[in-house]
Formats: structure tokens, sequence, C-alpha cells
């Protein structure tokens, strides 16, 4: 099978399939095989786009919950967690609206410097702004629930 050539016996593809019911902000994935043309799930065997799932209320808020779990710092745009907070209904909206209309821009990273542990040298950080780190947060809710049903727990990314 040349690299090109997706039909060989052992090539596999992932099917997204919606559920209203699901711990990942109502997205529900499974795996589906795709052997010489049999396939089930979605229609041609094949999806195009998450940016639809993505941008969801449901997705955004879950991912929000997370980033505000994890806390952090304020990026370049100096807003911290509890700014975003504070007009969350508003902050999710014009991120549904931007990622809809293809508005949305990353704002750059706040570079920070902090020490090494037992030395004197700095280690470079980059500090993500709240939004930003939201969308990644639904990004990573989607891919993951599609990806995490074919890779085994403890290969770091190999799939089964």
């Amino acid at each position: 099978m040349n690299r090109g050539d997706l039909s060989g016996p052992r090539w596999v593809f992932i099917a997204l399939v919606l559920g209203t019911k699901s711990p990942r902000a109502g997205v529900r994935a499974s795996i589906v095989a795709k052997k010489r043309g049999n396939s089930r799930g979605v229609k041609g065997g094949v999806w195009f786009s998450l940016i639809d799932k993505i941008q969801r209320p449901k997705t955004l808020n879950a991912a929000w919950a997370a980033v505000k779990r994890n806390g952090g710092g304020a990026g370049s745009d100096h807003q911290s967690i509890e700014d975003f907070e504070k007009d969350l209904g508003g902050e999710i909206e014009r991120l549904c609206e931007a990622l809809r209309t293809g508005g949305y821009r990353p704002r750059p990273i706040r570079r920070v410097y902090i020490d090494k542990p037992g030395g004197k040298e700095k280690r470079p950080l980059g500090i993500p702004c709240v939004r930003d780190r939201v969308v990644q947060g639904a990004v990573r809710l989607v891919v993951e629930s599609i990806f995490e049903n074919v890779l085994v727990n403890h290969s770091y990314g190999f799939s089964t």
C-alpha cells in the first residue's frame, strides 16, 4: 500500500457520532473500521469538520470549567480568570460567534521566564489568554473523545 492509498485492509478511520447525553459536552465519538469499502457511521465514511462541535456553548462551557479548575495567570490581554468569569455568558457568546463566522484569532502568548530547579538559569513559559485556553480546551474535548477510543492507555499515542 503506498502512502496515498487509504484502501488497504488495515486502514481505520474515525467516525463522529453525536449524542445529547454524553459526559463530553454532548459529543460522543465511536470508531468505525473501514475495510475494503465496508463502513458504518458517518455518511460516506468520512467526516470533514469539527468546528460545529467546538463552537457549541455546551462544549465551550465545559472547556471553561476545566480552565477555571486549572487556574493560571492572565495572558497578553491581561484578562484574568476572574475577569473572564464576570461576563461569562457574554464571553462564551462572543467566542461562539467568532468561531462560527471564522473571525476567531488567537492572541499573542505572554512570555515569562521561571527559574529552573537547582540552578540560576531560567526557562521560558508561554501563557495563553483565558479565551484562547477555553477554545483550546474545547478542541481538546472534541478531538480527545474521538481518539481516546482507539488509543491504548499505556502506549501514549499508538492505536490498537
